[in-house]
C-alpha cells in the first residue's frame, strides 16, 4: 500500500509536468522529502520523485500518506490557484492597499538594481535595521551562468546577489523559509504556494517580496545569448542580465574580456522566446500573494510601448498587504527608498504583457483544453470580466495556443524547445521583473 501511495503523489507531479503546467517553483520539494528539483532535457527546473524514499511530508508531520496528493493539489500553482483576499483582488494587478512610484535613495543601489533598486533597498533595510535573513535568487557560486537560491545575511552577500535572474531557479526549495526572522524574495509562482503552505500549517508567512515577471526562460536560452556573443559558458566568471543602468545590458565577464548585449536584444531575441509553457498560462505575473511587489515603471512611446532609453531606474512598488504598506513607509522614513503614491491604472499602459495575458487567459486556457491538455484551475481572479474587455483578441489567442499545444514533444510532454522558439513571438519591452 505504501508503494501505491508513493506512486499516487508521483503520478500527480508527473501529470503537472507532462501537461506543461509546472513552473519549477519547488513547492513540492519543500514539502515532501522524496522530491528534489533538477534541470530536465529542455533545461527547465522540474521535480524528481525518488521511489526509494521514506515518503513522509517534511511539514507538518501529522499529514498521512493518504493526504499527500491532496496537499500537493492545494499548493501546486500548476494545479490550482485562488486569488488572495483583499481590495482590488480581481483587477489586472490583483489585491493591493496602495501603489507608489519608487526608487532607492542610494545612487549605487539605484544604478545596479534592475530598475529603481527598490527590492534591493528593501532587503538592505530588513537586513541592516531589523536583523532579517533573506532567501532569494542569485548567481550560482560554482557556475556563474546558472542561478541558485541563496541566503543573505549581510550587505556584502546582498551585493553579490543584486539584479534579475532570467533563468530557472527555485528559491522556495529551502527549509530556512520557515525560520524566524526570514524574508522571502521570489517569483509570483513561488509567493503563491508559500502562502498556501503557511496557511495549511497555520503559521504566519514570512515577509514576502516579489516582482512583476514575464516568465522563466530555459537555462539553454542563457547559453544561446552567450553563444551569440562568441562566449563559452565555462569561460564566464560573472553574468548580469540587467542593471548598471536602466534597463541595463546583458553582460558576461571572463578573465580576458567583457561582452554585452542590449536588454531589448537579449530578452526580445533570445530569453523571451524560450519561456516555459506554464508562464504563458500565468494568472498572476505581478505577485499578488506577496506583501510587496515591484516592477519597472517604464516611459512609453506614442504607440504606448515601453521605451528603453538608458535612464535612472524607476519602479512601481505595490503594497499588497497592510504589512507591506508598513514596510514601504518604514523603509522610506529610514531613508532607504523614496515613494510617491500613484493610481495603479497608470501602470497598466506601461505593462502591456501583464494586461494582455490577464485579458486573454480564458481563451488561452480554452486552446489548451481543446488540445486535450490539463490546465490549472483559477478562482477569484475575475477572468471572465477581463476576457469580455478583450473579446476581439480571444479567437487569435485561442487558435495560437491550440496550434502551439499540438506541437508536442515525442513523449507527449511539453513542446520541443525548437518548436517553442520558432512559434513564440516575444515582444521586446513586455518584460518587467526587478530584483
Amino acid at each position: 500500500m505504501a508503494m501505491c501511495k508513493r506512486r499516487s503523489l508521483q503520478q500527480a507531479i508527473e501529470n503537472v509536468v507532462a501537461n506543461g503546467n509546472c513552473s519549477g517553483c519547488g513547492a513540492c520539494s519543500l514539502l515532501f522529502d522524496e522530491v528534489s528539483m533538477a534541470l530536465d532535457g529542455d533545461r527547465y527546473l522540474r521535480p524528481i520523485v525518488a521511489s526509494n524514499s521514506t515518503s513522509r511530508p517534511r511539514e507538518p508531520a501529522s499529514v498521512t500518506d493518504d493526504e499527500r496528493t491532496q496537499l500537493f493539489s492545494r499548493i501546486c500553482p500548476g494545479v490550482f490557484l485562488r486569488a488572495p483576499d483583499g481590495p482590488n483582488a480581481k483587477g489586472i494587478f490583483g489585491r493591493y492597499e496602495a501603489a507608489f512610484s519608487a526608487y532607492a535613495t542610494d545612487a549605487e543601489t539605484r544604478k545596479t538594481g534592475s530598475s529603481g533598486g527598490v527590492l534591493t533597498a528593501l532587503q538592505q533595510y530588513l537586513v541592516a535595521e531589523q536583523g532579517k535573513r533573506v532567501i532569494a535568487a542569485g548567481p550560482d557560486s560554482q557556475e556563474p551562468t546558472k542561478s541558485a537560491g541563496v541566503v543573505i545575511a549581510s550587505a556584502s552577500e546582498l551585493r553579490r546577489s543584486v539584479g534579475s535572474r532570467y533563468a530557472p531557479v527555485s528559491s522556495l526549495d529551502n527549509r530556512e523559509v520557515f525560520s524566524k526572522d526570514t524574508v522571502f524574495v521570489g517569483k509570483p509562482c513561488e509567493a503563491s504556494p508559500l502562502a498556501q503552505i503557511c496557511k495549511h500549517m497555520n503559521r504566519q508567512a514570512p515577509i514576502t517580496l516579489s516582482f512583476f515577471c514575464a516568465g522563466t526562460p530555459s537555462q539553454e536560452a542563457t547559453n544561446d545569448v552567450l553563444q551569440s556573443l562568441g562566449c563559452r559558458a565555462d569561460a564566464v566568471t560573472s553574468l548580469r542580465y540587467r542593471g548598471d543602468g536602466w534597463p541595463g545590458r546583458f553582460t558576461a565577464t571572463t578573465d580576458t574580456q567583457q561582452l554585452s548585449m542590449s536588454y531589448e536584444e537579449s530578452w526580445g531575441q533570445f530569453l523571451g522566446r524560450d519561456v516555459q509553457w506554464r508562464c504563458k498560462l500565468c494568472v498572476d505575473g505581478t505577485g499578488a500573494d506577496a506583501d510587496v511587489s515591484v516592477g519597472d515603471f517604464w516611459s512609453v512611446d506614442e504607440r504606448g510601448y515601453p521605451v528603453f532609453r538608458d535612464a535612472d531606474g524607476l519602479s512601481v512598488a505595490v503594497a499588497r498587504t497592510p504589512r507591506g504598506l508598513t514596510l514601504l513607509k518604514d523603509a522610506t522614513e529610514a531613508g532607504y527608498i523614496r515613494i510617491e503614491e500613484i493610481d495603479l491604472e497608470r501602470v497598466v499602459a506601461v505593462q502591456p504583457l501583464q494586461r494582455d495575458r490577464k485579458r486573454t487567459l480564458i481563451a488561452r486556457l480554452a486552446g489548451r483544453r481543446l488540445a486535450r491538455r490539463a490546465v490549472p484551475r483559477y478562482r477569484g481572479y475575475g477572468l471572465w470580466t477581463h476576457q469580455v474587455r478583450s473579446v476581439k483578441d480571444a479567437p487569435r489567442a485561442l487558435v495560437r495556443t491550440l496550434v502551439r499545444s499540438r506541437q508536442t514533444a515525442p513523449d507527449g510532454g511539453e513542446l520541443s524547445r525548437l518548436s517553442r522558439v520558432q512559434e513564440t513571438t516575444a515582444l521586446p519591452g513586455r518584460e518587467s521583473s526587478e530584483r
